[in-house]
């Protein structure tokens, strides 16, 4: 079997560590695939209860069997909840009889593909009894390690995976043997490659780009030090011909610092091949250096280094601190040559980091904070937690103090809003809109014009200080005055005839549309049509400067019509009509 990784997940210090691996990993429809998951460093276990994930569509769910090598057990299977990508096993020990202890192999699941398709198996969570007195003492702990299999068409797909490991199985490819090893030439060639893995930094091709795999042991402190081979990652670039290139960093459980340094030269190199994306996994968060920050990386710079750490939040100051609680707190620093980068723009990095949802806790209320130098918190507004990766990706402005938390915010009246509650409460978590008193968003409140451009401009976090507006009713220092003058600079808004903004009108409908559709084109929001084009029965109506800011909104699915086939343009919104289109386009950016 072929170890796909170990994740940096936080177990006790001196507990059990999780590892996942696959019998193959590029298996055609019809193929079975063999997971097995282990566990090291066990001590006294009577029992446990492993929680896997998987993309049901994929697989066969009536054909998924466990087993186990576990002598003395008792055990059970939720077979109802894998139609749902969920395998959960139960083991208990049938006696008083001594636990298992050191390297233990949990069980092994075979699955049948079904449909061609790139699948992650999760091994999420796990429960963990441990033999005590006077009642067992039970352990939860949350490793999401992973495996990824590419499920194809055709003929067997091969064991590349296990040939990657195997740098004899790969010459077999060389040597023309493919036929016994399921594999083609090219697989055989990824063989080779294999002879580096068996170091710890082979290049293994996935369905998202290539990869290059690197060990390496931590200090006695509990940090990683790693200085990439300029020639293995020249030859990664070399494969990956445009694609994205990962480096993921392999270590000890219990790892507290990441410290990466890549040379320039490759860098540049990258630059030169179209590579869009180097995505840096240190084991603790995955950061992706994007072409444009390529681009002004400096032409003579020698050496990149990125420092991903963990914090102890009790080091913060004690305001900052209370809020952080129990949630990991991430330190991240990007120099060239010793000094730091930054600021960034919006496309040069983007930053996932773990974090396991809990019980009541809405995915669209996963937000980053940005912890400051004096401990005051900031939400990052561009922050979405992905409920299929169990990860939360955000796009900083600079790098310091980062943590994943759940923002607490709900309304205590909109019971009969309900279609408009997530988008409600996603806006206020990040600090978009806010609520009117006591609790209380008012959602069929209406919207004026200068309240929906704040929001539009908070949202995208677009607000420039040093902005001046020349409209007669924009007075400076007003709480409107800001996003107003930052829209105007922007191109957003322009006034109206009378040379004002109307900053108590209501806005309208087509209002609505062309401020949006003119922030798309500000932040370079791609909207696609997702919609079949309608001509509203009121189509002549729609003003003719707002005419291709209906159209465009209406395909792209982010405002739509109203009864009986018109668009009404000269129709008010309300707040949560408001909030519910500003939700979508903010989903269309990130």
């Amino acid at each position: 079997m072929m170890c796909i990784g170990l994740s940096a997940a936080a177990f006790a210090e001196e507990g059990p560590r999780f590892s996942l691996s696959v019998s193959k990993t590029a298996p055609a429809v019809g193929e079975e695939v063999e997971v097995e998951i282990k566990a090291s460093q066990v001590k006294d276990m009577v029992a446990f209860e492993l929680n896997l994930y998987f993309n049901p569509g994929l697989w066969d769910t009536g054909a998924i069997q466990y087993s186990s090598d576990l002598a003395g057990f008792s055990s059970a299977t939720q077979q109802n909840l894998w139609s749902e990508g969920h395998f959960q096993a139960v083991f208990t020990k049938l006696s008083r009889a001594a636990g298992e202890n050191g390297n233990v192999t949990l069980g092994k699941v075979k699955f049948k593909a079904k449909a061609n398709g790139l699948d992650t198996f999760t091994l999420r969570s796990l429960l963990v009894g441990q033999l005590g007195e006077p009642e067992d003492k039970f352990t939860e702990y949350t490793p999401n390690v992973q495996a990824q299999v590419v499920i194809r068409d055709g003929g067997p797909g091969g064991n590349n995976g296990n040939n990657g490991n195997n740098g004899n199985n790969g010459n077999n490819g060389n040597n023309g043997n493919n036929g016994n090893n399921g594999n083609n030439g090219n697989n055989g060639n990824n063989g080779n490659n294999g002879n580096n893995g068996n170091n710890g930094k082979g290049n293994d091709r996935t369905a998202s780009g290539f990869t290059l795999q690197v060990t390496a042991s931590p200090n006695k402190d509990g940090a990683v030090q790693v200085r990439v081979d300029p020639g293995q990652l020249k030859s990664v670039i070399d494969q990956a011909a445009g694609d994205h290139v990962t480096i993921a960093i392999q270590s000890d459980a219990g790892v507290k610092r990441v410290d990466v340094e890549i040379p320039m030269e490759q860098i540049r190199y990258a630059n030169s091949k179209n590579v869009q994306t180097i995505a840096i996994d240190s084991g603790l968060a995955t950061v992706y250096l994007n072409k444009d920050l390529f681009t002004r990386a400096g032409s003579s710079a020698s050496v990149l280094q990125l420092t991903v750490s963990q914090v102890n939040a009790s080091s913060l100051p004690a305001a900052a601190s209370a809020i952080v609680g129990n949630h990991t707190v991430y330190d991240f620093d990007l120099k060239l040559d010793g000094r730091s980068v930054s600021p960034f723009n919006g496309k040069e990095l983007t930053v996932e980091v773990p974090y396991t949802l809990q019980p009541g806790e809405g995915p669209s209320n996963i937000v980053i904070y940005y912890v400051s130098d004096g401990g005051r918190l900031e939400v990052v507004k561009n922050s979405r937690y992905d409920p299929a990766t169990g990860k939360v990706s955000f796009k900083p402005k600079h790098f310091s103090m980062y943590f994943p938390a759940f923002a607490n915010v709900a309304f205590n009246d909109l019971s009969e809003s309900a279609w408009a509650k997530e988008s409600i409460e996603a806006l206020a978590a990040r600090n978009a809109v806010n609520g009117v008193g006591n609790n209380s968003f008012s959602p069929n409140g209406h919207v004026t014009r200068a309240q929906f451009i704040t929001m539009l401009v908070n949202l995208f976090d677009l607000a420039d200080s040093t902005a001046k507006s020349s409209l007669s009713d924009v007075h400076e220092h007003a709480w409107y005055s800001t996003p107003i003058a930052t829209a105007e600079k922007l191109g957003i808004v322009e006034g109206q005839d009378n040379g004002t903004f109307g900053v108590d009108d209501q806005i309208t409908r087509q209002d609505m549309a062309v401020m949006m559709y003119r922030v798309a084109r500000v932040l370079g929001i791609g909207l696609k049509p997702t919609e079949p084009t309608s001509r509203f029965n009121d189509q002549d109506a729609i003003a003719s400067y707002a005419s291709e800011a209906v159209t465009v909104m209406q395909q792209a699915g982010i405002l739509n019509g109203m009864s009986e086939g018109v668009f009404a343009p000269q129709g008010f919104s309300t707040r949560a009509q408001a909030a519910v289109v500003l939700y979508r386009i903010y989903d269309k950016n990130y």
